[in-house]
């Protein structure tokens, strides 16, 4: 019902829990779920995924039950979030990972990201279109669909839309050589980039 009104990620990953997240209750009456048995399914999908993952499958299923039993007040506990360390990249590592990388496609992406606050689906969404004097102006995401074809959608919210100034030769490089990767294929390349570096794992 709501496929056109949610980005084509969010759809995909619905598409994907309503295929094979809800096997413990699918075949139960809708009238005959209740909190007791939401926690039960909750308790066994977080015993094989992330707490952000239970949540994300948590509220596709609120969804649904909202809308066809409007009535239904859940009380059920989510599983805590863990908290992750990431490794900070030093000075003398950023410096070994560009000058590794300099003049090439997964150089320009990686300084796109140092210098821009943008996820890697933004940069991999950036065309020589979005280059003006010495800004680039980011206004779209490369995402899946539900069908695992990577499409290209807006921003979720008018703060995605957002134009920052550049250093010069980022600019001309992104003028003459638009980034061709898609997400996965810039974080597999960069995961290879560390390894073949001898670099720790980091985002």
């Amino acid at each position: 019902n709501r496929e056109y009104t949610l980005s084509p990620r969010t759809a995909r990953e619905y598409e994907i829990y309503r295929k094979g997240a809800y096997n413990d209750i699918k075949d139960m009456y809708i009238g005959d779920i209740n909190s007791k048995i939401v926690q039960l399914w909750i308790n066994n999908c977080s015993l094989k995924n992330s707490p952000k993952t239970v949540k994300n499958k948590y509220a596709y299923l609120t969804s649904v039950l909202s809308f066809y039993r409007p009535e239904l007040k859940l009380n059920c506990t989510l599983p805590k979030k863990k908290q992750t360390e990431y490794h900070v990249v030093t000075n003398e590592e950023m410096s070994i990972i560009l000058k590794a990388t300099e003049g090439t496609e997964l150089g320009l992406a990686i300084r796109l990201a140092t210098f821009t606050p943008a996820r890697r689906s933004e940069i991999c969404a950036l065309t020589s279109e979005d280059v003006k004097d010495n800004k680039i102006t980011i206004n779209k995401a490369m995402v899946k669909d539900k069908n695992n074809c990577w499409v290209i959608k807006s921003p979720k919210s008018y703060a995605g839309y957002r134009t920052i100034e550049m250093p010069y030769d980022i600019i001309c490089q992104l003028k003459e050589n638009p980034i061709n990767l898609n997400p996965d294929g810039l974080y597999k390349s960069f995961k290879k980039l560390l390894k073949n570096l001898n670099l720790p794992d980091m985002r």
